[in-house]
């Protein structure tokens, strides 16, 4: 196998990972509030039955939709994606990085979303990379 098809395993492995946590994570805490969960309907990127399976075995008593595309799909997914996004914007809007001098504060990050070009470009400038 080469270097290049590793590690784009490796990096597939770990975001499967890194988003199968922040999924259980949310549903966890839902639940410890105390809400009466009876479906869950999750948007993903990898493969889906392994992700309804992954989460399925944390929660076997509730029902787990998993898709690709679900936000067009599943008009539940596609208003959680529209408010998501709101709530994402409202943080993005007043985030303050601590370490970064009161000058560099006024950033514009744009959608937030790390694959979008303004928010690149600053975690670049500011990282000199």
């Amino acid at each position: 196998m080469s270097h290049g098809k590793s590690q784009l395993i490796f990096r597939s492995i770990k975001y499967f990972c890194f988003f199968l946590d922040a999924a259980l994570e949310l549903i966890k805490l839902v639940l410890d509030q105390g809400v009466n969960v009876k479906q869950i309907f999750v948007d993903t990127v990898g493969d889906p039955d392994k992700y309804a399976n992954k989460i399925r075995s944390h929660f076997p008593k509730i029902k787990i939709t998993v898709s690709k595309k679900a936000d067009s799909l599943y008009p539940v997914v596609s208003a959680s994606s529209i408010c998501a996004k709101v709530v994402r914007d409202q943080i993005v809007q007043t985030w303050k990085i601590n370490e970064f001098e009161e000058d560099k504060q006024i950033i514009e990050y744009g959608s937030g979303y790390p694959g979008g070009m303004k928010i690149n470009k600053r975690i670049k400038f500011y990282l000199f990379i």
